[in-house]
């Protein structure tokens, strides 16, 4: 018995799961793969930058509270 291999993409749309064919062609199923975790690298980076920001914004509030309160004091 020969098995054959065909590929579908899985993924959430409005909360319902969705498959579309790709089909047999393995260099289309190596470029959506490439491109599935490149879109991994992105989120991840994101995440990443977001972090940072929340950092950032956490120093320029506290160096507000303390610009003011030496002006304030002053």
């Amino acid at each position: 018995m020969r098995k054959k291999e065909y590929y579908y993409l899985k993924y959430r749309k409005d909360g319902k799961i969705c498959d579309d064919y790709i089909g047999k062609d393995p260099d289309k199923v190596a470029d959506i793969r490439n491109k599935l975790e490149q879109r991994k690298h992105y989120e991840k980076m994101l995440f990443s930058l977001q972090e940072e920001q929340k950092v950032i914004n956490k120093i320029l509030e506290d160096l507000k509270r303390f610009y003011i309160t030496v002006v304030q004091i002053v």
